[in-house]
């Protein structure tokens, strides 16, 4: 279920979770911090299995790089750099449609319209928000700091750049809709990726690379790892909460309800910190 970035998704989630069927809710989870709250009293009345997809967390890139941070390849995590975007819904509608929309169509399509949910931090910063937060297996960060522009003119934003700091690790996750290239296509310069820094080393997961990139005090000019193969059950969304289902047990990692509202509050964070030109303090 998908539904206008995330605006309708609370309202969707009440009424499935009445008749108690489980539902899966494509990303974002939801269009602000408060309907995300609604899915999860939602979920957690009804007993039915919930799960949020993040096309991305099935990389075999930022899978491969989660195995190797769990395994301490490169000690504890100090930094996390995150880059991601596309073209921007114009160009994606104009691909798809004959004949092409108009400018003033164009503009009053949902992704660039607030009361929508549309715009970069709910299309691209979701991103960023809800994978760090489970590199970083679940940790609340202190503060999110956030700058946006809007070159387009319409009510969102289509460059955000936002901070995270938490006690002992700084995130910056970057985000447009104004870039050259999408990167399933070519890969746009800077490149869309994650960036871990450790205490023994870095990784670096491009997308669609299928390897990630580690540097280390001994190999300090890097070195390539091999994406893993993704076991038959956890290949997707569908064939890992089909496999939830059997075992009956909840979703976990980014699919998980309650991992997701913590990058969901970081999202909130950003909007107000841009809104009101200051840092904001977290939980919210």
């Amino acid at each position: 279920m998908s539904s206008f970035r995330g605006s309708l998704h609370a309202d969707y989630v009440e009424r499935i979770a009445q008749r108690d069927i489980h539902c899966i809710v494509e990303k974002p989870m939801a269009a602000c911090l408060a309907e995300a709250d609604r899915m999860i009293a939602a979920w957690k009345k009804s007993g039915i299995k919930l799960a949020i997809n993040w096309p991305m967390r099935w990389y075999p890139t930022l899978i491969t790089a989660y195995r190797l941070l769990d395994e301490g390849m490169i000690g504890k995590v100090q930094q996390v750099n995150y880059r991601n975007g596309n073209r921007g819904p114009g160009y994606i509608e104009r691909a798809l449609t004959d004949p092409p929309p108009s400018r003033k169509e164009l503009t009053n399509l949902f992704f660039w319209r607030e009361d929508s949910g549309g715009g970069v931090i709910n299309d691209h910063i979701c991103y960023g928000s809800t994978l760090t937060t489970w590199y970083l297996n679940g940790e609340i960060p202190k503060k999110v700091s956030a700058l946006a522009t809007n070159l387009r003119g319409t009510g969102v934003e289509d460059n955000v750049v936002v901070a995270v700091e938490y006690d002992r690790v700084l995130c910056c996750l970057e985000a447009t809709s104004t870039a050259l290239t999408n990167s399933w296509e070519i890969q746009p310069q800077p490149p869309h990726e994650f960036v871990f820094v450790g205490e023994r080393g870095s990784i670096s997961a491009y997308d669609y690379a299928g390897r990630v990139r580690v540097a280390t005090a001994k190999h300090p000019q890097g070195y390539d790892v091999p994406c893993d193969i993704l076991p038959p059950d956890s290949g997707n969304c569908i064939e890992y909460f089909i496999d939830c289902l059997d075992k009956n047990q909840q979703p976990q990692g980014p699919l998980n309800p309650e991992l997701c509202r913590i990058g969901q509050m970081i999202m909130e964070a950003a909007r107000i910190s841009i809104a009101e030109e200051r840092t904001v303090s977290l939980p919210l």
